[in-house]
């Protein structure tokens, strides 16, 4: 039996960053969707369909009439800046790597990027894991899904996929305020909110403080449009295809947080949020990967670091040896404090 670096070091962290361990509300997902048992012509599983009640528990089953990789729990009310629970009982027959996502919407209605909150891997063994996650800040609710990685679980119709004793998401409080994080509460972490006070034509990487390049770097120049300065990436396959800024060394485990990026500009790009920690693998969390769009747009990503050896939170576009060249002009990271 195998679980991910992320599983586990949110196994590792115990309770220590609750603010409150009071019984609160708590969603089972096994219970609200026994009475979904219509399969959509497409798309993924609801969970109902896919269990039979068995033994003490219910079996785990994909339907006879179509393939799909992704089940869907559903969608439940969260709080923001919230500590919650994800606790299940399962055992499945034979190998298997699951993934576990959240999609939140704000308190607008506007989706944001989908969350990965950890992968899971077992084989055959009957396990009781309980994970923990951190809400980001305004928002209102969050639609779980797991995602099969298993080729030939995922792909089988009328195929048994394991056995489900609960599943269970459990609010356990308010994050916890942190001493260390009283003067970065509310403020940007990364270098610059904008590039207004570069000079136009600046080609200087490390003025713009992006992390070191581990390879032939890409082209940055500041430009300038209608007054208003942009930092200009131009990337070509076999440059180095992340352009990433850093947080300071500061204790993010147990907090959530908000990162936005005014960007414009063709190709395709992905967003992605770092947990980097000496000694241990850097945690790489991937938010889409979409084309650009000519005209600027706002990016939204709200995360919770669930990973206790972290040390720094890094943000960064990876181009992922597509053709890229694209405008940012306004780059934030912010962790707000709990409770206000």
């Amino acid at each position: 039996m195998r679980y991910s670096t992320l599983l586990c070091a949110a196994l590792l962290a115990g309770n220590i960053v609750l603010a409150e361990e009071k019984n609160c509300a708590e969603v089972d997902f096994i219970k609200m969707n026994l009475e979904q048992k219509e399969l959509p012509p497409t798309g993924p599983y609801p969970l109902g369909v896919t269990l039979t009640p068995y033994r003490d528990g219910y079996l785990w089953k994909t339907p006879a009439k179509r393939a799909s990789a992704v089940i869907t729990l559903g969608t439940v009310p969260v709080k923001p800046l919230h500590c919650y629970s994800l606790q299940w009982e399962m055992m499945p027959p034979q190998f298997m790597k699951m993934l576990i996502r959240a999609t939140y919407t704000d308190s607008n209605g506007n989706k944001l990027m989908s969350n990965t909150l950890g992968f899971y891997e077992n084989s055959s063994a009957f396990t009781k894991v309980d994970k923990l996650l951190f809400t980001p800040p305004n928002v209102k609710e969050a639609k779980f899904e797991l995602v099969l990685f298993n080729s030939k679980l995922a792909e089988k119709t009328d195929q048994v996929l394991g056995f489900w004793k609960s599943f269970k998401l459990i609010d356990r409080g308010s994050q916890q305020k942190k001493e260390a994080l009283k003067d970065y509460y509310g403020k940007n972490l990364l270098p610059f909110d904008n590039f207004n006070n570069f000079n136009a034509g600046e080609t200087d990487l490390k003025k713009f403080k992006v992390t070191p390049l581990g390879a032939k770097p890409y082209r940055g120049e500041i430009v300038e449009n209608d007054g208003k300065k942009a930092l200009k990436i131009s990337y070509k396959p076999g440059d180095f295809q992340y352009i990433a800024w850093e947080t300071p060394e500061l204790p993010l485990y147990g907090s959530g947080a908000e990162i936005r990026c005014k960007i414009r500009g063709k190709g395709r790009i992905q967003l992605m949020v770092w947990y980097n920690r000496p000694t241990f693998a850097t945690v790489f969390n991937h938010y889409g990967f979409f084309e650009l769009s000519p005209e600027w747009k706002e990016y939204r990503v709200g995360f919770g670091c669930d990973d206790p050896l972290t040390q720094k939170v890094l943000f960064s576009f990876a181009c992922r040896d597509n053709p890229a060249e694209f405008e940012v002009s306004e780059l934030s990271l912010v962790f707000p404090e709990p409770g206000k």
